[in-house]
């Protein structure tokens, strides 16, 4: 575990150690179990080809941007949070973590709430 800020700084920029690639999943091999092991989403690339994707995406998430999305995505996590806590429990990766990502980006692309299932 890195602790200091100097040593998360390192590893970040130390792409051939501690690849995004296969380090971003709940359970290892949820990639090919979906399909994706020869396309993985942006978070799972490490660079040059996060980089360019990172450009494409940037203005998105600037800090004026993720603070008009925040209500909604904070709305959206409250509604998970009271929907696992009114039935006992549950999943919180299906529930919650996995589809937090495609919400966030529908907003963005304008996609309906109704539609965001």
């Amino acid at each position: 575990m890195l602790s200091r800020h100097a040593d998360v700084w390192s590893a970040a920029r130390d792409h051939e150690t501690f690849s995004s690639a296969q380090g971003l999943t709940v359970n290892y091999g949820d990639l090919e179990m979906i399909g994706l092991q020869d396309n993985p989403p942006f978070v799972m690339q490490d660079p040059p080809v996060h980089t360019e994707f990172r450009k494409l995406v940037s203005r998105g998430f600037t800090p004026r941007q993720v603070e008009a999305v925040e209500p909604k995505v904070r709305q959206f996590v409250v509604e998970r949070i009271k929907a696992l806590r009114a039935r006992g429990g549950g999943d919180i990766v299906a529930e919650l973590f996995k589809p937090l990502p495609s919400m966030v980006v529908a907003h963005y692309l304008g996609v309906p709430e109704e539609d965001w299932a």
